[in-house]
């Protein structure tokens, strides 16, 4: 039987590295990651204080998510490159 760990030993590294998303999708990748972060804690945070938690919590959140998501992944991905321009303004480009 081999294990995640053996078959480090006996595997070529090539079938145990993750492929990469060539750079065009970084935009919206990081829109992605952005929007199912944020939104996925902010509604948990703000369930709790609403309703408290209960029997009942997963649900309302589970629902408070995808609507938060629905609409944070459209925003993130047009905010950011504003951000970012903004952000290039207002600092020096020099390390």
């Amino acid at each position: 039987m081999h294990t995640f760990a053996s078959a480090s030993n006996d595997c070529p590294e090539q079938y145990l590295q993750i492929g990469k998303l060539p750079r065009r999708y970084a935009p919206v990748l990081f829109a992605f990651i952005m929007s199912v972060t944020l939104s996925g804690l902010l509604s948990a945070a703000i369930t709790a204080i609403n309703t408290g938690f209960d029997a009942g919590f997963a649900s309302r959140w589970l629902h408070a998510y995808a609507l938060a998501w629905s609409i944070a992944f459209p925003l993130v991905t047009v905010i950011a490159p504003v951000v970012r321009r903004l952000v290039d303004r207002m600092t020096d480009g020099g390390e």
